[in-house]
């Protein structure tokens, strides 16, 4: 679990450095559509499925977070 957490979070914070931070919103909302689909297809209740739209919420500021230091260290340097 721990290296698949750290796979996204790469990945997220390459696609926002790269992407117009404007975006988040419809990145987050694609992400919510996949986490429901699956989350019903593997049956999950709506308390997990809340759970697991939260942590790709907190997976997505993290990237967010550390995509705004990359930048600022590159204007900086």
């Amino acid at each position: 679990m721990m290296i698949l957490e750290l796979i996204a979070l790469t990945a997220l914070t390459r696609l926002i450095r790269l992407h117009n931070a404007e975006e988040k919103s419809d990145l987050m909302k694609a992400m919510r559509h996949a986490i429901d689909r699956k989350c019903h297809d593997a049956k999950l209740c709506g308390t997990d499925t809340k759970s697991a739209e939260q942590y790709a919420e907190e997976l997505l500021a993290c990237a967010e977070e550390q995509a705004s230091a990359i930048s600022a260290i590159r204007e900086n340097a």
